[in-house]
Order: C-alpha cells, then sequence, then structure tokens
C-alpha cells in the first residue's frame, strides 16, 4: 500500500528534518488519529540514516511495521521485540522498548531515535528510556504524542517552609502529597538538563476535526456516579474501582443500557476483569483484558474487525494502538482522573471511514463532567510555557491539584479530593 502524506504531515516532516542537527531532543504533538506513524515511516525515509523506532507496545509495533514497510525497503528494515519472536537490527530498526533496553548493545552506534508515544517517558532518571538513550549514545531523540503531559506526584509543606527550624527527619511528616498533571516539557531528569528543548508542531483535535480529517464526536451523559461520590485507591493516584463496583455492579442493567445503543460497532472501557468477564458472559460480548495471551488478543479483535455488530469489553487495553476505524460508539465504564487515559480512550473514536458521521460517546462515570469533550482538551502556551487545557479547565492542567493528602494521616483519612 503507498501513502500521499496530508499537508500537515508534510509540513511536519519538514520541520523534523530541518531540525535535525540542531542541537537537543525535539518534540512533535498530534492529535491521536492523525498518522503519527506515517510521519514516523516518512521522517525515517528522509532522513535516509540509521535510526532506531521505539514503542511501548507489540500493537503500535505492528502498526509503525505496516507503515514503514510501504516508504522504506523492506530489506532494511529491522525489528527487535520478543513480542513478535524477531530480533535483529537493520538500517531502520523498530523495537519495543522492553525488549531493547535489555540489550543495549545490540543499538550501539545510533544516533537518531523515532520515539513513538513519548508521553511515557519516566520523570525518573532510572527509567528504561533514559538508560537506552545514555548506553547507545544517543544525539539526537523525536517524540510523538498525543497527551504530552502525565499524572505524578509532588510534595509541597502548607505554609512553605521559609522559618522552619525542625529536623531534617520530620519534613517528612509535614509533607502534603498532591497527584497532578504535569507536562513532560517540564521534568528534568536527565543530567539535571530539560530533556526536551523545543516543541516542533501541535495539531489538536478541535483543528484537525474542523479540516475533516478525524470525526466529529458526541456525548451522552447517563452517568451513574459522579467523581465526588468516589474513593481514592492506596497509592492515591486514581479512583477505588473496587469502590466503584460497589456503587455501580448491577450488570443486567448494563448489559440492557448496552443492548438499546444503536451503533452498530461498540467498545466498552471497563473498571475491572470482572466486571468485563460478567459483562461479556450475560451480553455475549467479545472481551479482552490484560490477562488476555497476545494470540488470542490478536484472534478477538480480528473477529470484532469482521463482525457488521459487536460489542467489545476491555480493561487496561485498547487506550492506544487499537486501530478500528469504524468503531461508532464507547462506553464509559471506567472512572479517572487521568487527563491522559480519557484523551486516549476517547481518541479511539475519531478515525475516519465511509458512513461514519459521528462517534459517540457514552459517558456512565462522569469523565466528561470532570475533565471535558476531547474537542476541548488542546496543548497549548500559557505565559509562554506549554500547559493543557480543556473546558472544565481553561487556566490549565500543569500542576493543578486532583488528590490531595497529608503522608502523615491514617489511611482513613486520606480521601480528600479536589
Amino acid at each position: 500500500m503507498t501513502y500521499t502524506l496530508r499537508p500537515y504531515q508534510e509540513e511536519v516532516v519538514n520541520r523534523m528534518v530541518a531540525d535535525r542537527h540542531k542541537p537537543g531532543n525535539s518534540l512533535v504533538v498530534v492529535a491521536q488519529g492523525l498518522g503519527k506513524s506515517v510521519i514516523i515511516a516518512e521522517l525515517a525515509n528522509r532522513l535516509n540514516e540509521e535510526v532506531l523506532i521505539l514503542v511501548p507496545t507489540r500493537e503500535l509495533l505492528l502498526q509503525n511495521l505496516e507503515k514503514l514497510e510501504a516508504f522504506v525497503d523492506q530489506k532494511d528494515i529491522g525489528v527487535y521485540s520478543a513480542g513478535v519472536n524477531r530480533k535483529e537490527r537493520g538500517k531502520y530498526t523498530i523495537a519495543t522498548i522492553q525488549s531493547a533496553y535489555r540489550h543495549p548493545e545490540v543499538f550501539k552506534g545510533i544516533k537518531v531515535v523515532l520515539f513513538d508515544e513519548s508521553s511515557g517517558l519516566s520523570p525518573d532518571k532510572e527509567g528504561m528510556y533514559y538508560q537506552l538513550f545514555n548506553a547507545i549514545g544517543v544525539q539526537k531523540v523525536y517524540g510523538l504524542t498525543a497527551s504530552p503531559w502525565r499524572q505524578t506526584i509532588v510534595y509541597n509543606r502548607p505554609g512553605g517552609w521559609a522559618g522552619y527550624t525542625g529536623a531534617k527527619w520530620q519534613r517528612i511528616r509535614q509533607l502534603e502529597a498532591i497527584t497532578t498533571t504535569k507536562m513532560i516539557t517540564r521534568f528534568r531528569p536527565y543530567k539535571g538538563k530539560w530533556f526536551w528543548s523545543r516543541v516542533l508542531a501541535i495539531i489538536n483535535v478541535d483543528k484537525a476535526t474542523k479540516m475533516g480529517y478525524l470525526t466529529p464526536l458526541k456525548y451522552i451523559d447517563d452517568s451513574l456516579v459522579v467523581h465526588e461520590q468516589l474513593k481514592l485507591n492506596k497509592s492515591r493516584s486514581d479512583f477505588d474501582l473496587d469502590y466503584f463496583e460497589q456503587l455501580c455492579n448491577n450488570y443486567t442493567k448494563l448489559v440492557d443500557y448496552i443492548n438499546k445503543i444503536k451503533q452498530k460497532k461498540i467498545l466498552v472501557f471497563c473498571s475491572s476483569i470482572e466486571q468485563a468477564t460478567k459483562l461479556a458472559e450475560l451480553g455475549h460480548y467479545f472481551v479482552v483484558t490484560a490477562d488476555t495471551k497476545a494470540k488470542e488478543r490478536k484472534q478477538i479483535i480480528e473477529q470484532f474487525r469482521i463482525v457488521k455488530r459487536g460489542v467489545l469489553c476491555g480493561v487496561n487495553v485498547f487506550s492506544y494502538g487499537f486501530d478500528v476505524p469504524d468503531l461508532e460508539a464507547i462506553v464509559l465504564l471506567r472512572p479517572t482522573r487521568s487527563l491522559a487515559l480519557h484523551s486516549q480512550v476517547l481518541g479511539r473514536l475519531t478515525r475516519l471511514t465511509d458512513g461514519k458521521e459521528f462517534g459517540y460517546v457514552y459517558d456512565l462515570v462522569g469523565n466528561i463532567r470532570s475533565m471535558g469533550r476531547l474537542e476541548t482538551i488542546k496543548t497549548t502556551y500559557i505565559d509562554g510555557k506549554l500547559n493543557v487545557v480543556s473546558e472544565t479547565k481553561p487556566q490549565g492542567w500543569h500542576l493543578v491539584p486532583l488528590f490531595t493528602w497529608n503522608i502523615n494521616q491514617k489511611q482513613k483519612d486520606k480521601n480528600e479530593l479536589r
């Protein structure tokens, strides 16, 4: 299959090529469904030098490999991933990070890395990506992501540290922990410096939809709970999904709701394996979880692709790397305050295909109320610094407290939600 680059893809690739010999690493923000894998393949082709293409999952590796084979000579392609049982280096090597970082010696001498889903870069300087980059001596990293932010925890002492005279060991008992959203351009774990030097391009969902490159979405808010009703999990990073299921465990009612949806191909984002399994049994749906073996997962997804009408229940999967353009609706049964997860989930619906006028979002858990519609989530600059906004946070999400707790409090008192 041959591909003709869209105008925005051509512009992005041109900027990346022009940036090749500038010092520092460069980030490109491209909304879901806009063909990051095409941009990566054409960039590799134009650079015409040895590159390493890094992806987080087997599914994304296969998607990127398909596009790469359309742009460069297949004999020049190497694949390094235990998930596909291939481990060879080529002029253009595509690899999953889990396989690559364990054997950095294989990639010694490669100077350019094309990093898909670069929001996965950990703020921890000991993370897999940093280990790999340091070990092989990379000169240039190009990152591509739809969501250049991640959820993290920061610490603060109410009232600040001015005038504090206590012992150092006492400080930890006075800290307030804050779960928040932080832009990946604002982490400095890499040799004490900013890892990303510049942002080359930003293409948000709203702009791409207006240009006709993404399917517009419609939202149905039938929330069974709102976020303020939910407790937090033990790590204080998100909601306690076991508690959520105690509130919403009428599986027969949920199946009835799903069966009344008029759209023909539906993806249900479930909160647990138990929930997904029970819904699938009652409704005779497809089901894939993080425990589903790779071969079986592939077979189930292929079956879902070819049916005229079907429901697929997923748990901790499909937030990215799931490309079914004729998906018509999603049902949200997984409450979250993670803006990255929220936007990735909604992005599954935006792929274009013939006969698909809209994608429909059925929200049963209050996520839209809390974080906003996908087209209002935008990467932008506020006061000269990269941020992300939505209709519910027009002032920006960067470092806005999501959950806070005093780490000296008893466990039962840690559920303060902001």
